[in-house]
This record gives structure tokens, sequence and C-alpha cells, in this order.
């Protein structure tokens, strides 16, 4: 049984959502685009495969790899956050 676990109101505390600003703001940076263009351009997603974005933040990075992998493949992010 899969079991999905979406975003929860009653996660908007203050403190939560600043972090998910943070996390936003960090996501923009210049470095952490290279990165990510570098991290995309090693591993090459291919329609059809499944991906797991450890560490996902707010899931920048996963809604790309869903767009890379689709129609047929998954993209799942996990964020202990």
């Amino acid at each position: 049984m899969t079991q999905t676990r979406m975003f929860q109101p009653e996660a908007e505390a203050d403190d939560e959502l600043g972090l998910m600003v943070m996390l936003d703001l960090q996501d923009a940076a210049p470095p952490i685009i290279r990165l990510r263009d570098w991290a995309l351009g090693l591993t090459q997603p291919q329609p059809g495969e499944a991906v797991l974005d450890v560490g996902s933040g707010t899931g920048t990075m996963t809604r790309t790899l869903a767009a890379l992998v689709s129609p047929e493949g998954r993209a799942t992010g996990v964020e202990p956050n």
C-alpha cells in the first residue's frame, strides 16, 4: 500500500513558513542552480524512469525531475523538514 502525504494546513506555523521561504530563496541562488544543472547533466533522467530527490526542500528539483521522466516515470521527493 502506497501512502502519499500532501501539504498539511496545520503545518503553517510561522517558523515552518519561514523555513519554506528560506528554502525557496536558497533554491534560486546561482551556485544552487549550477549544482542542479550539473547533477541533471550527470544523471540524465529519462522518460519512464523512477527518480528520488532526497532533501527535496520545497520540491523545485522534484518537479523538474517529474517533467523529465514523464509520462510513465515517477519522481518522489523526500524532505525531513
